[in-house]
């Protein structure tokens, strides 16, 4: 047995330090897969009509970004997300407006070979505001997955409801404006995109943002109250009618 104790001893220390470098080494993996999550980037899903984009614009001292909901059959939910990364999972708090209204709810991602699945759980509404009862109880079944795509070159991220504003001189989040012009059909109202507008300080000046443009154009206020240009006239009247070549495109209040 004393001959055998040496043996025994390296075989130990040797074991303990085989397993040691191998919990090193996980360690390493798992810091470079979390720091890999971490850069600026962007995902997506895309689904016969449904999409969700998200776009990582900082990773200071916060994770922060562009998130886009546009599910088949429900709202359009385009805003802002902001949070922090728990292990492998990214738990944030999305600020958006649908419809006119402004809410936030809180969102989880779990983190797993440049994808990010979506958790769900039980949730509690106060007002416009809704948040995981408990997170440790988030499933992830992944029937929403976003895969990492390269970021589209764009000074204002049109993906996320925001053009380039001439009036303002940068980019604004044009979900959040009024009035929101509905498109109109044979001066019917139809499903579709809305267009938005705002004006300058003395109303002289309207600026109109199409749904499909990544920036807007500028009207002038002529004598009769109206504003106009080549191919546009806004016109106030039960709000405001957006016509080109004098055929009613948008209109809403």
């Amino acid at each position: 047995m004393r001959k055998i104790a040496p043996f025994v001893c390296l075989f130990v220390i040797f074991f303990s330090c085989e397993r040691s470098i191998k919990k090193q080494a996980a360690e390493v993996v798992s810091s470079e897969a979390t720091t890999a999550a971490l850069t600026l980037s962007c995902y997506e899903m895309s689904d016969g009509d449904s999409q969700v984009k998200l776009k990582i614009t900082d990773v200071s001292d916060s994770i922060s970004g562009y998130l886009n909901y546009s599910l088949s059959g429900k709202d359009k939910n385009t805003g802002t997300v902001k949070g922090v990364i728990q292990g492998a999972i990214f738990y944030g708090v999305f600020d958006f407006v649908s419809e006119g209204i402004a809410s936030s709810r809180e969102v989880a991602f779990k983190i797993q070979e440049g994808r990010l699945i979506e958790g769900f759980g039980d949730i509690e509404v106060s007002g416009n505001q809704a948040r995981f009862k408990n997170k440790s109880l988030l499933t992830f079944s992944e029937s929403i997955v976003l895969q990492q795509v390269t970021c589209t070159a764009s000074e204002c991220p049109v993906d996320f409801g925001y053009k380039k504003s001439l009036l303002r001189e940068g980019c604004i989040d044009t979900s959040a404006l009024t009035p929101r012009l509905n498109p109109l059909e044979n001066g019917a109202m139809v499903s579709g995109d809305p267009a938005f507008v705002i004006f300058s300080k003395d109303l002289a000046t309207a600026e109109v943002f199409l749904p499909q443009e990544k920036e807007g154009f500028l009207l002038t206020k002529g004598k009769d109250g109206n504003w106009t240009n080549e191919a546009y006239q806004l016109i106030a009247w039960k709000g405001f009618v957006l016509q080109k070549n004098g055929t009613p495109i948008f209109g809403g209040q």
